[in-house]
């Protein structure tokens, strides 16, 4: 459910598992649930999350994570992987962020343009940055101890 949190238990990337152990150092987040988490090379839509959860690939999907934990195994540094849900498995990104993607990144101009032009890209992602902003306090919660 979107504003959940959760400890990441493995990350996939491609044929690439990683499974991350309980550092000590994290003891303080070790009461969160644990879920499996696939980093994704492009933004997927809910049919493609679906799948990967139909398939028990994985609970959770982004597009960093493997990256963030392989420069920290790389360079000897305690990882832990909190992750708050901002889209439930069932629920789409917002079409002008499919569209912005250029396969390596998302692109500006047309983030901009769809925003200024079309009133549903508008209020699409009006709404992902409410819920951008609602997880960043969820997580800052967890962070901070006051959640």
């Amino acid at each position: 459910a979107a504003g959940e949190v959760y400890r990441i238990a493995s990350v996939r990337g491609g044929e690439e598992l990683i499974e991350v152990e309980d550092d000590p150092i994290f003891a303080a987040f070790s009461a969160l649930p644990r879920r499996r988490l696939v980093t994704a090379p492009a933004p997927v839509g809910a049919g493609d999350k679906a799948l990967m959860h139909g398939h028990d690939a994985a609970d959770l999907v982004d597009m960093e994570s493997i990256h963030a934990l392989r420069i920290c195994r790389a360079a000897g540094i305690p990882w832990c992987g909190l992750r708050v849900v901002s889209d439930a498995l069932d629920e789409d990104l917002p079409a002008a962020l499919f569209a912005a993607w250029d396969g390596q990144r998302f692109r500006l101009a047309p983030l901009l343009r769809a925003f200024i032009t079309d009133a549903r890209a508008r209020k699409d992602l009006l709404g992902l940055r409410a819920r951008a902003r609602v997880c960043s306090r969820r997580l800052a919660e967890i962070l901070f101890g006051r959640g």
